[in-house]
């Protein structure tokens, strides 16, 4: 669907071109913390839809959309042609939505129209939205009418009330409830076609409903302003005392509690000013001051990350379209900054996402990572729990805020079937210490990273084999446990799943990683003993692993081992993640990287996620031959680091691609993976792709750091360069790159590097 979206912090809102999300089965709607508090959102013209002229949503925090109207007649009898009056709705977000509303006529003379703005809500769970079958026996409560509008409100089943206020100004001269139902109810779904409804397969309940009018006397060529704030707001559940542990005692007691803090503390951290104050008081937000607002907040978030310029306008766009979509997905939590995985199914901290994310932005913004380490660490599991998948040091999969997860109708609370976040916190962890260089950070995380460790070596080994595995144990849990987490990414050559434990091919590269660069950062720090026995280790496990999961015939990596050790030999994009861990001898990097590149596998706009030639693939499916510009961008800094340059630009050159090909230069979450001779030259979306989404966004910033090899060591002050500039890319400008403490700017080009300032750092530029 293309939707136009709005984010910031724990708020989004996705609607149509024209602003609206009417009536209908549909994801539009105004969101905050897994509820969808506006369901329906209809503005007319004396009783009539209005037509789109122009529509932008290009500063993720504000939109404008102006429209014009359809043929009517006015009270008395007057005609009214199409196109005589204009109507442009600006939208700034924040805590709220505040929405101004400027009415124009081009009539010759006045004339009186009515303005009504509809609105309505379900009040249901995101996962509900999703499609997942699990309804829930809350209640609407009565529409109330306020001083400046309305008010709808719902009582979950999980005891919390929960409302949206939409205030205006000037006061609607009428305010009409449609349809206020004493109860919701999820109705069966029936059509023909389909089969016979089931009690668990319904479809979402009516909306409580209301509409706000106004009657307008328009003036020629005299603008009439209204402004309407639409407030999302939730009841406090009870809070657990602060001595308690987050992840000790029961779900309905401490879970919730340790929620609540987390949302009082929404808002405390990073240094650019983001509107929270003027959406959370009592008087309503202007549209003026928290425009102004949420402006500085971008310029302040620009100003404090590095800044590139290329002389590749597409590469601009895109690093300019990134550089916003991850501020927009900046969640603030007490322990800093988190982003989120995407807008609007994942709009919530991900253990994976998270961690990718930042890895791929540390040279961009390394605040980020340090946010997510954090953050991490203090969810980190302590114990065992079956129903959440979750065991001692192991990072979650993913959180959720919402009514299920408050009924514990689903288990992400947090929810732990992940089988690759643990390493990849480790591998963040190092990368990070490589880029800041603090030694604070090291010894308060390094409790966290050894628990880690212990999870991959103890925990995550569910056969003692040396490997990590996963098996699913959570009724209401994911079956696939990788990143490729659908239910048939992962299938025997008859098609049917393959029985866990599964011993997927990423993961044990992730873990050589982890204690190999960890290994690194350790000596560094004078731990010898350590970084010695993480380095055994890591050396270990590379020898097995090239044993066990190379295929000769293949010239590749297996995507996995069975139960029975048994390797499944399909070739897709998975082996080729452990090109960046430092785990593939010599002599077979060379051999990846060509595979990744051949016609089946290198689609025209990347590297797709399972081979053409495979009996499972599917262009249109999730993860079996799909592209996804993340992935993409792990392979080329894989195939940088082995010293497969040429082959990482083809990536970068087929990913950049893709950004020209989408709406404001955005690379989507994931597409098709035809090719460009099968869809006319353009790639083929696909149909439910997060936008803006967070690790799609990163990838921009880590092929730019593959492209100019780029490779930090802030302990030792040292910044090494190793540039590889495609044919497309001439020069590349840096300024306020954060290695340690100091800013680096430099100028990389044809005919070499020049370094404006390095701050005290040491910039090596490969000969």
């Amino acid at each position: 669907m293309d939707y136009r979206a709005l984010s910031n912090d724990h708020t989004f809102l996705i609607c149509q071109d024209d602003g609206d999300f009417p009536p209908g089965g549909h994801s539009l709607g105004l969101y905050r913390d897994d509820m969808r508090f506006l369901s329906e959102l209809r503005l007319l013209l004396d009783g009539k839809p209005l037509s789109v002229l122009s529509s932008q949503d290009d500063d993720v925090y504000h939109t404008t959309v102006l429209l014009t109207n359809e043929y009517f007649r006015t009270d008395a009898g007057e005609r009214v042609n199409p196109h005589t009056i204009s109507l442009r709705r600006d939208r700034v977000i924040a805590d709220a939505v505040i929405e101004r509303i400027v009415v124009e006529s081009y009539y010759q003379s006045p004339l009186e129209a009515t303005l009504t703005l509809e609105v309505g809500s379900d009040f249901v769970d995101l996962f509900q939205v999703r499609g997942f079958r699990i309804p829930t026996a809350g209640s609407y409560e009565a529409v109330e009418r306020i001083a400046t509008g309305v008010r709808l409100a719902y009582r979950g089943e999980d005891g919390l009330g929960r409302a949206v206020a939409v205030e205006a100004t000037p006061t609607p001269d009428d305010v009409a409830v449609i349809l206020p139902p004493p109860e919701r109810s999820f109705e069966p779904l029936s059509a023909a076609g389909e089969e016979a409804a089931s009690p668990t397969r319904f479809s979402m309940p009516e909306p409580v409903r209301a509409a706000l009018s106004w009657n307008l006397a328009l003036q020629p060529r005299h603008e009439v302003v209204l402004e309407v704030c639409y407030r999302p707001w939730e009841e406090a559940p009870p809070v657990a005392s602060p001595e308690e542990s987050p992840l000790q005692g029961a779900l309905e007691s401490d879970v919730p509690g340790e929620m609540e803090r987390l949302r009082a503390a929404q808002g405390t951290g990073g240094d650019e000013a983001d509107a929270r104050s003027a959406a959370i008081s009592g008087s309503t937000p202007t549209y003026g001051a928290v425009l102004r607002e949420m402006s500085a907040s971008y310029a302040g978030w620009v100003e404090g990350s590095t800044r590139v310029r290329t002389d590749n306008d597409d590469f601009n766009a895109l690093l300019a379209r990134s550089a916003l979509d991850l501020r927009a997905l900046v969640g603030t939590y007490p322990t800093g900054r988190l982003l989120v995985a995407g807008v609007p199914w994942y709009a919530v901290p991900f253990g994976r996402d998270s961690l990718i994310t930042s890895l791929q932005t540390l040279c961009f913004r390394p605040e980020l990572a340090v946010g997510a380490l954090r953050f991490l660490a203090q969810w980190q599991a302590t114990k065992d729990d079956p129903q959440r998948d979750e065991e001692p040091g192991k990072i979650l999969h993913e959180l959720r805020f919402g009514e299920l997860a408050r009924l514990g109708a689903v288990p992400h609370t947090p929810y732990y079937g992940s089988v690759d976040s643990t390493p990849l916190f480790v591998m963040l962890f190092a990368q990070t210490l490589r880029w800041t260089g603090d030694r604070g950070l090291y010894a308060e995380l390094l409790p966290a990273v050894r628990r880690a460790l212990e999870w991959c070596d103890n925990y995550g080994d569910l056969d003692g084999d040396g490997y990590i595995e996963y098996n699913r144990r959570s009724d209401g849990g994911i079956g696939n446990q990788g990143w490729k987490d659908s239910g048939d990414s992962l299938l025997r050559p008859n098609g049917e799943n393959v029985t866990p434990p599964i011993a997927l091919v990423e993961p044990q590269a992730y873990v050589h990683a982890a204690k190999a660069w960890l290994a690194d950062v350790a000596a560094q720090m004078g731990d010898d003993a350590f970084a010695a026995d993480l380095r055994a280790q890591a050396a270990e496990l590379a020898e097995r692993f090239n044993r066990d999961y190379w295929l000769p015939e293949r010239g590749y990596y297996a995507q996995a081992l069975d139960a029975e050790k048994r390797p499944i030999g399909d070739v897709t994009s998975n082996g080729g993640h452990a090109l960046m861990c430092g785990i593939v001898p010599p002599d077979r990097a060379a051999l990846i990287s060509n595979r990744l590149l051949e016609q089946d596998m290198l689609s025209g706009w990347g590297v797709r996620t399972r081979s053409s030639l495979d009996p499972h693939y599917n262009p249109i499916s999730y993860h079996n031959g799909s592209v996804w510009p993340h992935d993409n961008s792990l392979l080329a800094f894989g195939m940088g680091k082995v010293g497969e340059r040429t082959a990482a630009n083809v990536v970068a050159e087929q990913t950049l691609a893709v950004s020209r090909e989408f709406r404001l230069a955005r690379l989507p979450e994931l597409l098709c993976g035809y090719s460009p001779s099968q869809t006319g030259g353009r790639p083929a979306e696909y149909p439910v792709s997060c936008s803006p989404q967070a690790w799609a966004a990163g990838s921009a910033f880590l092929l730019l750091q593959s492209i100019l090899g780029l490779a930090p060591d802030a302990l030792a002050g040292v910044l090494r360069l190793d540039p590889c500039l495609p044919e497309w890319l001439g020069a590349v400008e840096i300024e306020n790159l954060q290695v340690g403490e100091a800013k680096v700017s430099l100028r990389v080009g044809a005919d070499g590097v020049e370094v404006i300032a390095s701050d005290g750092v040491e910039v090596v530029v490969a000969s």
